[in-house]
Parts: structure tokens; sequence; C-alpha cells
């Protein structure tokens, strides 16, 4: 789904309830997609510790086209983390580089562009 046009808004789901049924399965820990110049990720990990696990979604974006030293750079500075293993409070809370909230832009259609 990368390169092709989108259709429907929630990245191409259709729907908020499609969106978060889609980014809550297992199978899908790391997801990517570019909107406006930068490269955004949503990763899934464990940001506990061995006696205290627990799970978060860790958010961050980079400049697309720079070299990797800059791009680990601006993913530290850059990231944020939000407990848990729902997607829901990312596309409540998140907002982009532009000050709009993510979940604004996944109504749109064709706002972003799946990695």
């Amino acid at each position: 789904m990368a390169n092709e046009k989108m259709h429907k808004p929630y990245g191409d789901l259709g729907t908020y309830e499609a969106f978060v049924a889609d980014m809550n399965e297992c199978g899908n820990w790391d997801s990517g997609f570019e909107y406006q110049g930068k490269e955004y990720w949503i990763v899934h990990e464990d940001i506990g510790t061995r006696r205290h696990p627990k799970f978060g979604i860790r958010v961050y974006y980079t400049d697309i086209g720079v070299p990797w030293a800059i791009k680990n750079r601006q993913s530290e500075e850059t990231s944020q983390v939000f407990e848990g293993d729902d997607i829901r409070p990312v596309i409540e809370n998140y907002v982009m580089h532009d000050g709009r909230p993510f979940k604004d832009i996944l109504k749109e259609v064709g706002s972003f562009r799946w990695l």
C-alpha cells in the first residue's frame, strides 16, 4: 500500500475503528508513514524494567533523506512515549511537527503515505 494512492481516510482503512484495530494487532509492531516531508514511526516497545514490565508506544519523526547520524539524533529529540499498547491515546493526543493533531490528519484522504 506504500506507493498506492489512498482513497479513504484513516490510512485507507476507512474508519477510526478499523485503524485502531489494525494498529493494535499483535503483528503490527512498527508502522512508518510520510507526512509533509517528515518520516514518522510508531513503534510498540517494552518501556519497563525486568522487575516492572510495561509496554508503550513510541512516536518520533525525522527528516527524509538525511544521514543516519542525523536521523538518530532527530529520533531522540522528537520521541514521545505513550504508556500501554493501545493506539487510541496516540491518535487522540499526538501533535504532528506542524502543530496539527494526529487525529485530524487521519481523517483526510491522502494526507500521509505509508512507508
